[in-house]
């Protein structure tokens, strides 16, 4: 599909972001190809112009095919790599939300919860998947 104006203020009030700071870097008139049953959770990151399944505080920074799906707390590196020293592996995750506050997925959170601690709200599950 085309990216439209429309396009744009969906991704932003579902809280589906496509860098970092937030800053939408997708621009109207360009191609993004949605999985028509994914569920994209708020507080989230795609790379790419691809948008496949993904729970809250998760981020991509390589493209993902569209039929990937990816739980909450995941992190994927730009090219697939296996992540370098900057993600704590002492903790109960490798996900940035133990370590970075300033990262639109969980600043925004914050910022729309007024707390200081990361509240995602439970879904229900996705439907059955036919595709495997």
């Amino acid at each position: 599909m085309k990216i439209t104006e429309k396009t744009l203020e969906l991704l932003k009030s579902r809280k589906a972001f496509t860098d970092f700071n937030g800053v939408n870097r997708l621009k109207i008139g360009d191609n993004l190809f949605v999985d028509p049953k994914a569920v994209i959770e708020p507080y989230s990151v795609f790379s790419g112009n691809a948008m496949s399944a993904m729970g809250s505080f998760s981020y991509s920074w390589s493209p993902l095919r569209i039929d990937t799906v990816i739980g909450r707390y995941s992190s994927i590196a730009a090219g697939n790599r296996i992540f370098g020293a900057q993600h704590p592996y002492g903790r109960f995750a490798n996900s940035s939300v133990t370590c970075d506050r300033k990262f639109v997925i969980f600043s925004e959170c914050i910022k729309d919860t007024g707390k200081n601690g990361l509240l995602a709200k439970p879904i229900s599950p996705p439907p059955h998947n036919d595709r495997q």
